[in-house]
């Protein structure tokens, strides 16, 4: 689940996502950004929330890095679940 990636080598190897789908639920999820063929120009995708999360288990930051992509649906529960988090997202987005 999360970002799906390819690796495509044009000059060089470069890493590039080619699609997305809910950490939560597993919806596909569609780019904002495309080039003139339909590919993945970045990581953006429409109605969704992209949450990294930096951490560590105890007293110490141990540089644990979670990524998540929500859909909007997923997104809207988690803020329900936690309403704090609302505070912290623009509630243009939703």
């Amino acid at each position: 689940m999360g970002y799906q990636y390819v690796t495509k080598e044009v000059l060089a190897k470069v890493e590039q996502c080619v699609g997305a789908t809910c950490d939560q639920c597993g919806a596909d999820l569609r780019p904002v950004f495309t080039d003139m063929e339909g590919n993945w120009r970045d990581t953006s995708t429409q109605n969704s929330l992209s949450l990294t999360l930096h951490g560590g288990y105890g007293e110490y930051y141990d540089g644990s890095v979670i990524d998540v992509v929500l859909c909007q649906n997923c997104a809207h529960a988690l803020v329900e679940l936690f309403p704090f988090l609302s505070k912290a997202i623009d509630e243009s987005y939703f």
